[in-house]
């Protein structure tokens, strides 16, 4: 399990901001990881370093190379997107 979430980050991370179409998304990933795949670019980045890969605050800032506030507010607005994204995904 640990493999697949570290496979997960590196992708999400490395997905730019075009993102991946939904025909793209890794098949073998449950759902829950597959919903990383329809956010948006910054917001995926900072919920994959802060929240799985359980990152500092001023580590993910250094990797992304934003402020604090930018990374808060995208992880905040990521967070918010997830359950809309829920429902995008099953449809």
């Amino acid at each position: 399990m640990e493999e697949m979430l570290v496979a997960t980050a590196k992708c999400a991370i490395q997905i730019g901001d075009d993102g991946l179409p939904r025909a793209e998304i890794p098949c073998s990933l449950p759902p829950e990881l597959k919903r990383l795949f329809l956010l948006s670019s910054i917001g995926r980045k900072c919920l994959v370093l802060r929240m799985l890969m359980g990152l500092t605050l001023e580590r993910s800032c250094g990797i992304l190379n934003l402020h604090r506030d930018e990374v808060d507010d995208a992880l905040c607005r990521a967070l918010s997107d997830l359950p809309r994204v829920a429902g995008v995904q099953s449809s």
